[in-house]
């Protein structure tokens, strides 16, 4: 970055104490920056805009992911790349900036807030914003090779979903994986994602159910009209022989507005009562216990009484 344009007062990405020693600014203005709120700290060396403070982990990350790479040799990559490419990364720790680089042999290098992985495979490289990060594909499937398996599962989906990457593009990165740490975990993971969760709170909500062998597989998306085919809602999950649908009340849709998204999903659920369903729902917080959720979705499924 020139220093120029580093300016202390007006800044709108993160920055590192080499860009900003360059410009000028000594250890002490730094200080005296920090302490009057001019600018934030995100992580050892890196400052930020003080809006930064109270933004999302995510976002955080991000920004301190690309001021990073700016001075280190190789493409974000792991959850780093998965957070600038816009992908939800929940449950994934944050608290490490990942790049990968060009290595005969696969390996790997920490220095406890950068983690460096040396990769024989081919570049799979793409740049955003002048920043080199690793593919949406492979950055899945490394995910899900190296992460549990529902937060790997939870950007895949979203991944599928945005149409950032296809099943296809997933198979093809897995192959390349073969033989690596984590290739079989990933494999089931990549069998378990779908573009039609729209939602981390979906993708939770349906693997809780994948995982509970008494529940019926829900249909996801499901389409309901009246008896004379006039569309009446669609729900999030169903179960179209007990005339049951589940609806999660969130607000993270991707691309949609949750005050919005909160009066449709009313108006659904009055139209789906006056057609004979019934409707189970369910907010982030409740998988929180969501031994809860799978006792309500049970009663609900169960047969109507004569």
């Amino acid at each position: 970055m020139h220093s120029r344009f580093v300016d202390l007062n007006n800044l709108t990405a993160a920055v590192t104490r080499r860009e900003l020693y360059a410009a000028g600014y000594t250890s002490n203005d730094l200080q005296r920056a920090e302490r009057a709120r001019i600018i934030c700290r995100l992580a050892p060396g890196i400052f930020a805009p003080p809006t930064m403070r109270d933004a999302p982990p995510e976002i955080r990350h991000r920004a301190r992911a690309v001021a990073t790479a700016r001075e280190r040799v190789g493409a974000l990559s792991f959850v780093s790349a998965a957070a600038v490419h816009g992908l939800p990364v929940w449950g994934i720790p944050l608290s490490r900036v990942h790049l990968s680089k060009a290595k005969s042999s696969a390996g790997s290098l920490s220095t406890g807030i950068v983690m460096t992985h040396c990769d024989r495979r081919p570049p799979a490289v793409t740049e955003i914003d002048g920043t080199e990060v690793v593919t949406v594909a492979r950055t899945v499937v490394d995910l899900a090779r190296t992460e549990p398996r529902i937060p790997a599962i939870v950007t895949g989906d979203a991944a599928l979903h945005l149409g950032m990457c296809t099943l296809d593009d997933l198979h093809t990165e897995l192959h390349t994986a073969a033989g690596f740490p984590g290739y079989h975990a990933a494999r089931r993971a990549i069998t378990q994602m779908t573009g039609l969760s729209e939602s981390v709170l979906e993708t939770r909500s349906r693997m809780l159910f994948v995982d509970t062998p008494d529940i019926p597989e829900p249909t996801l998306q499901l389409t309901v009209t009246d008896a004379d085919g006039t569309f009446l809602a669609r729900g999030d999950f169903g179960w179209e022989d007990e005339r049951v649908i589940g609806e999660c009340d969130g607000v993270g849709k991707y691309g949609d507005d949750p005050r919005r998204a909160l009066l449709r999903e009313k108006a659904r659920t009055d139209r789906l009562h006056e057609a004979g369903w019934r409707v189970v729902r369910w907010g982030w917080h409740d998988l929180d216990f969501p031994d809860r959720v799978l006792d309500r979705t049970r009663r609900m499924l169960r047969p109507r009484a004569a």
